[in-house]
């Protein structure tokens, strides 16, 4: 069950710090109010904070056995790592294009979620 507290804490702490790249991407970044950001904008700025916690939700149905539980938890820890540390890279750039990684990495940890998943789901199987 360590494992299952983990992930909910991990998802939790991904989704604070998406919504703080958010806010430093429009806000101090780029100085945008949000009456002028668009729908496109919204739904991808969305996707980037819901990526980790349907990860959580939909990984935390699929785990039937502590193996499948403990590897996802690592698959959150790491991509907590890897959002915190794009987060740090696009701190410390004086590119005005650096927001853009956030984006970029978003879609890199969703393929890995997918495949995280893809391997709870076959451990559950496998249990049966």
């Amino acid at each position: 069950m360590r494992a299952v507290g983990i992930t909910k804490l991990a998802a939790g702490l991904h989704v604070g710090l998406a919504a703080a790249a958010i806010y430093y991407a429009t806000r101090l970044n780029n100085d945008v109010s949000l009456s002028e950001i668009t729908g496109k904008e919204l739904s991808v700025m969305c996707g980037i904070v819901l990526l980790p916690i349907l990860y959580a939700w939909i990984g935390l149905r699929l785990a039937r056995t502590e193996s499948g539980l403990g590897l996802l938890a690592i698959g959150q820890v790491v991509a907590l790592l890897v959002f915190a540390t794009t987060f740090v890279a696009v701190l410390r750039s004086h590119e005005p294009m650096a927001p853009l990684l956030f984006v970029l990495a978003s879609l890199w940890l969703a393929v890995g979620f997918l495949a995280v998943l893809c391997v709870v789901r076959l451990l559950g199987r496998l249990v049966r």
